[in-house]
């Protein structure tokens, strides 16, 4: 009989703990997952502190539905609701690692991890034992990519309170403020939404095209992109030249950058200040090593549930000697060939991992590359892109739909009575 292969997961998040299920599922491993907090649920655990790993504030919900957001064949509970608080992500999450909890390290760091011979050399903190250093056959590095905030260079210069999305928890802070949010992404806009319903004014700062198109409440003033400080440092420039002043309070929700300590430089690269991952195959396997180091979850704009099945297909498959079928030149020149199909369509490099509406066909590929079955309902992509086509009406009441889905596939929405922050 053969000796299991030792895996080594970084992070008891989502991901982290959809790889352990699989893995261990797979039987032929011996599976460790290293948590650095006290708890499973990686960003789905709400912390009041700031400064801390999660990025989760207290009146988050899903900007997916929960129908299409679960693992595949472990649907949520029911809830009256579709895009539901985070609380109930947790509990999924919570009851979803309970039967293998007993292989999760809690209050233990990844220090440091580095090729040696044929395996990886591991060297984890724990708050119970100290350092040590161990041996793993394979990596699956599942740290998140919420907990490394970028900061624009005029933030130093600002003399007005600011906070980073990362440490934003609650709107009440804000109450009777005159508020600008400085970018609009989903957390952006969300938290403009919600600081609304306090703040006496709020400017939601963008460079995106699209959200001039967005339908928002009368208290929020869409405004071009913020790019500086008066000399003062108290009023704000805007890419179109105009200035904001008397500002209380400005929230950068200007995104995060990919950061991996416990990696060398020489083996994995983020270039343009972290704005992506190098040298990947699939967004998933590392090039020089695809059967034994893998990342899961750092696309953006993605049903991340979903994306992590067809990445643990497709590092499964790896393992047991897929390679040789997808071919070195087709894993080496693969990262290659995207950012060409980028620069052709005038994209730049660093949305590189952002999928968006090619998820889906993405999703085909990795299963196509594991040599396994495209899995997903149509149902599922219909409900998300209605989701998506409601919020394109209304950014403010779209997460009041309830999605109902039939045994025949279809669905119908209905409307749960609920304002977005109950």
């Amino acid at each position: 009989m053969s000796m299991k292969k030792r895996v080594c997961i970084i992070g008891a998040g989502p991901a982290g703990l959809y790889a352990a299920k699989r893995c261990l599922d797979a039987v032929q491993f011996d599976v460790s997952v290293f948590e650095q907090t006290d708890q499973l649920g990686g960003t789905w655990v709400y912390c009041p502190e700031t400064n801390v790993h999660s990025s989760m504030y207290e009146k988050m919900s899903t900007n997916i539905p929960r129908e299409v957001m679960a693992f595949p064949e472990v649907p949520f509970p029911e809830s009256d609701r579709s895009f539901i608080p985070h609380q109930e992500v947790l509990q999924y999450l919570q009851r979803f690692g309970s039967e293998f909890e007993e292989i999760i390290k809690y209050n233990t760091k990844v220090v440091t991890v580095k090729r040696a011979n044929s395996g990886w050399d591991v060297t984890i903190d724990s708050a119970d034992s100290g350092t040590t250093n161990l041996k793993f056959d394979i990596v699956f590095v599942a740290n998140g990519h919420y907990s490394c905030p970028r900061i624009p260079e005029f933030a130093e210069s600002l003399h007005v309170p600011w906070i980073h999305s990362h440490d934003y928890r609650s709107a009440s802070v804000y109450a009777e403020k005159t508020v600008v949010v400085a970018g609009a992404g989903p957390s952006g806009i969300d938290i403009a939404l919600q600081i609304g319903q306090k703040a006496k004014k709020v400017y939601l700062c963008h460079n995106a095209h699209d959200t001039t198109k967005l339908e928002f409440p009368k208290q929020i003033n869409i405004v071009p992109g913020l790019r500086g400080t008066s000399e003062s440092g108290k009023d704000l420039l805007l890419s179109d030249g105009t200035t904001l002043s008397n500002v209380d309070a400005v929230v950068l929700c200007t995104g995060y950058k990919f950061d991996f300590p416990f990696l060398s430089k020489d083996l994995v690269q983020t270039p343009l200040d972290g704005s992506y991952i190098s040298p990947l195959f699939a967004h998933t396997a590392h090039v020089q090593y695809p059967e034994s180091l893998f990342f899961l979850g750092m696309n953006i704009t993605v049903v991340p549930f979903i994306l992590y099945a067809y990445q643990l297909d497709l590092a499964l498959a790896l393992i047991n000697g897929r390679a040789a079928e997808i071919g070195l030149d087709t894993i080496q020149g693969w990262e290659k060939v995207q950012m060409e199909k980028l620069a052709a369509n005038g994209i730049p490099s660093k949305y590189y991992h952002n999928l968006a509406e090619k998820q889906w066909d993405f999703f085909k590929e990795l299963a196509n590359f594991a040599g396994t079955e495209y899995r997903t309902p149509e149902v599922l992509r219909a409900i998300y892109d209605a989701a998506g086509a409601a919020r394109k009406v209304n950014v403010a009441t779209y997460k009041r739909m309830n999605f109902e889905v039939s045994e025949d596939g279809s669905f119908k929405i209905v409307d749960s009575g609920l304002s977005d922050f109950d």
